[in-house]
Order: structure tokens, then C-alpha cells, then sequence
């Protein structure tokens, strides 16, 4: 069988964010965790099974994060989150 190469394009907005972020995806997600600069893991959920989602962000302390995606096919992506 033909493989075909495909991506994962992934929009997080508004970023910089404040009460709340909206994840849209070209593919099903799975999973969405949001990192901060020193490693920790301060989100997480995963059995999503959509191509949004939004997350509500008032409880994050200002600053910079990662939010790491992953589809139901295990590609991941980093994208960078700003928190105001």
C-alpha cells in the first residue's frame, strides 16, 4: 500500500491569550497539553476526538508556554502559547 505524506496544521488563537485559547486542527486530535518554561506540565486532556477545542486559560500565570498536540494518527506538534 501507498503511503501518503500528510501534515498536521494546527491554529491557536487569540496569542497572545487571556481567559481563553481556541485550537483548531486540519486533523482529529487526541491529546493537548500546555507546558511552561521550566518543563511543567500545567494542562492536559486527552480522548478529544475533534479538530477544536478550546481551552480556558484565566487560571495560567502570565508568560510564555508550549502547547503540544497530538492527532489520533501520533503526530505532534509544539506550538507557542503567550499568556497575558
Amino acid at each position: 500500500s501507498i503511503q501518503t505524506e500528510r501534515s498536521l496544521a494546527v491554529s491557536v488563537f487569540p496569542n497572545p491569550a487571556t481567559d481563553r485559547v481556541n485550537i483548531v486542527s486540519s486533523e482529529m486530535l487526541s491529546s493537548i497539553k500546555i507546558i511552561d518554561i521550566y518543563g511543567k506540565e500545567v494542562f492536559e486532556s486527552g480522548n478529544i476526538h475533534n479538530k477544536e477545542y478550546i481551552i480556558e486559560t484565566e487560571d495560567l500565570s502570565s508568560g510564555i508556554y508550549i502547547i503540544e498536540l497530538c492527532d489520533i494518527q501520533n503526530s505532534k506538534i509544539l506550538k507557542k502559547l503567550i499568556k497575558e
